[in-house]
């Protein structure tokens, strides 16, 4: 059997260095860089590593609306977007919360802030949570230190207590979801540094609360939740979405495409400039560290 063989010009291509990306989770659009500065790639970043839970184009739109507005790096983690089911809508809704590093960043930008002290824990208990069966701390404490006048003030924040905070599997299941059974001293502990980070910078923070402090009675299923009596509303697009948001008119103009040639070489070459600056740190790590032990 004879084999077709197609003439081309120039040497043949060599693809065994071509990196392949497929197209993101979710559509992308080029107004989404003329607004924002993210191209296909950092997108497709975006969509699959920062918001992992975001099910709609809009929603990552609105959590950049929102980084861009208070200026801050999307990359960085200071959001999080949480799809949470809504009774008034029937549907699972995405929500945008801020993280703690968003309160923690604001603290900062102040120039007040001067450090917290260690975290108190209160005794830890050993009981069946729900299913599962697990030692936690019954509450934690941060006090955080700003200076005032020039003068250094402590700011000891309100006590959060696991029990009252602790995200629960579902809203059939109190079992603690998997970060809170792995981390149940690190999951309270930020819990309790956004509380101290409120009574600190109550003017700049303002009641901005974490998704990890109003999960408890969200139960996976509803649309606000309850942290100690008072009622917390979540950021939803309903509430939050700017009227300019939509990009197109109509949702098929949303396309999913595969990157050019030159998207596929810059990704590359980010890669490969990532991988250098990685090298030179851990260089001079080991340099650091050799003549430390001289």
């Amino acid at each position: 059997m004879s084999k077709a063989v197609t003439k081309t010009d120039g040497p043949a291509k060599d693809t065994s260095k071509t990196l392949a990306l497929h197209g993101p989770r979710l559509p992308y659009h080029p107004a989404i860089e003329e607004r924002f500065g993210i191209n296909k790639a950092a997108w497709k970043a975006l969509v699959e590593a920062i918001f992992p839970n975001a099910t709609t184009t809009e929603s990552v739109i609105l959590a950049l609306s929102y980084c861009q507005a208070r200026k801050l790096d999307p990359f960085k983690r200071n959001v999080h977007i949480v799809p949470i089911w809504s009774k008034d809508q029937g549907a699972m809704v995405d929500t945008v919360w801020p993280g703690i590093g968003e309160l923690r960043t604001t603290a900062f930008r102040t120039g007040e802030y001067a450090g917290r002290c260690a975290t108190e824990y209160g005794p830890d208990v050993t009981q069946k949570v729900g299913v599962v069966e697990l030692t936690f701390p019954s509450w934690a404490q941060v006090t955080l230190v700003r200076m005032i006048r020039g003068e250094k003030v402590e700011f000891c924040g309100p006590r959060a207590y696991w029990l009252e905070t602790y995200a629960t599997r579902s809203r059939n299941d109190k079992s603690p979801n998997e970060m809170w059974a792995t981390r149940p001293r690190g999951q309270i502990e930020k819990c309790a540094e956004a509380a101290a980070l409120r009574a600190a910078f109550p003017e700049e923070v303002g009641g901005e609360f974490i998704p990890e402090e109003v999960q408890h009675d969200l139960g996976g299923g509803e649309s606000a939740g309850r942290l100690n009596g008072s009622k917390v509303s979540m950021r939803s697009l309903e509430s939050l979405t700017p009227g300019d948001i939509t990009l197109v008119d109509e949702p098929e103009k949303y396309e999913v495409s595969e990157p050019t040639a030159e998207e596929t070489a810059a990704a590359k070459a980010d890669a490969e400039a990532i991988a250098r600056e990685q090298a030179e740190i851990e260089a001079e790590e080991k340099l650091a560290a050799s003549e430390q032990d001289k």
